[in-house]
């Protein structure tokens, strides 16, 4: 029956395991707070949704400007549209007060 040779160790070197690993798990659980503290948590979606609201305004601002500027006639068209929308509803207010 042989037996299992394990290579041995010094009480020095094993010291120095434990403290790596004590480094180690000391920086785990540091993340791990971090990870989960809330005004971390706060802050991560707040700075989640400041990048999702850029993204769209970049997102809306390139149908009426391009490399070349501005784009006039979507300007125009999207003009014209809240012009209509504007009367519509004043339109809108000034038959239901007659009836009123």
């Amino acid at each position: 029956m042989a037996k299992d040779k394990q290579p041995r160790i010094t009480i020095d070197e094993a010291r120095a395991q434990v403290a790596a690993a004590r480094a180690r798990v000391a920086e785990d659980v540091r993340e791990l707070v971090d990870d989960v503290h809330p005004k971390r948590v706060v802050q991560r979606s707040v700075d989640e949704a400041k990048a999702q609201a850029r993204a769209e305004l970049d997102q809306a601002a390139s149908h009426v400007k391009d490399e070349h500027g501005w784009r006039w006639d979507r300007i125009a068209l999207i003009g014209g549209a809240l012009a209509g929308i504007v009367t519509f509803v004043l339109v809108l207010r000034r038959l239901t007060r007659r009836r009123g």
